[in-house]
């Protein structure tokens, strides 16, 4: 006797975005701006790695003329973007993958922010096998796929506003 299954798989995502500065950064397109790596509170690695892939989407994005990777704090640009990777957990096959981390653009004259989003993000899977009539274990997506998820949608969003013919406000 042969018996064959599948599972129905369920993906559980959580997606929280708080903007509380958003200033405007109306032709900042026209600007170049410089990505530091981000503070990574568990691991400096990650804070490197988001702040590379970062600067690839915002590349992409065509959010600035020019973006580079800088691990001065003071480089010779109209902006620096900069974050801090809150919090960083593999779920593994027990529970979601999270990711917290905020991102800011700042006016690099004047240090003023222009830009601040705060991302809560988690991302699990739970699956019902249909012969054994029971859940089953699902590994849950790792963490470079949740963080680029998030990096790319703050990317984007940024290139929206440089790209803005909106009044920048005050």
């Amino acid at each position: 006797m042969f018996m064959a299954g599948c599972a129905v798989v369920k993906p559980n995502r959580s997606f929280e975005t708080v903007t509380p500065v958003d200033c405007g950064l109306s032709g900042a397109y026209l600007g170049t701006a410089a990505v530091i790596p981000f503070d990574a509170k568990e691991n400096d690695d990650w804070g490197v790695y988001t702040a590379r892939r970062l600067t690839e989407y915002l590349m992409e994005s065509r959010a600035f003329r020019q973006v580079v990777l800088s691990d001065d704090s003071h480089p010779k640009t109209g902006y620096l973007v900069t974050g801090t990777l809150e919090h960083v957990s593999y779920g593994g096959s027990d529970g979601p993958t999270t990711v917290f981390l905020s991102v800011q653009v700042a006016s690099a004259s004047d240090s003023r922010v222009r830009f601040l989003r705060t991302v809560k993000a988690s991302s699990g899977k739970s699956a019902f096998h249909m012969t054994w009539l029971r859940m089953v274990d699902v590994p849950s997506p790792y963490i470079e796929e949740v963080l680029n998820g998030i990096l790319r949608d703050v990317a984007a969003d940024i290139a929206s506003r440089t790209h803005s013919p909106a009044v920048q406000n005050p």
